[in-house]
């Protein structure tokens, strides 16, 4: 991870089309858009924009698990593990981790559908 005036200093000449990280802080302060992975499969497409303040306007339980483990936001974890790639559940394959969720996402998996203005992997997402 690099501080932020260390990425400013990267960004200046670049203009990357896409970029890999752990770092939330770093894919918001570069991105345009933020797309969040999880065993392998893409759960949301974001603003940046979302991110930023209490992170109400992100659509999956899990980029708001992201979202709360920003240290700046208390730095809270989300209890369990990620999943084996060659183990994943039937349906959602955050469903073993998340507060939300219900028979329909231990069964079926979610379609990666539109929602206020991004794209999201969620039955519950509103």
């Amino acid at each position: 991870m690099l501080p932020k005036e260390r990425y400013d200093e990267w960004l200046n000449g670049h203009d990357p089309e896409g970029m890999i990280t752990h770092d939330i802080n770093a894919a918001v302060t570069i991105a345009d858009r933020v797309a969040i992975f999880y065993a392998g499969m893409t759960l949301e497409i974001a603003s940046s924009e979302d991110f930023r303040g209490d992170g109400q306007a992100l659509r999956h339980p899990y980029s708001k698990a992201l979202h709360a483990a920003i240290p700046a936001n208390g730095f809270r974890a989300t209890p369990g593990f990620q999943p084996y790639s060659d183990n994943l559940p039937e349906g959602c394959v955050f469903c073993d981790r998340c507060d939300r969720k219900t028979e329909r996402c231990l069964k079926e998996r979610p379609e990666f559908r539109e929602l206020r203005g991004g794209k999201v992997r969620c039955h519950h997402a509103t």
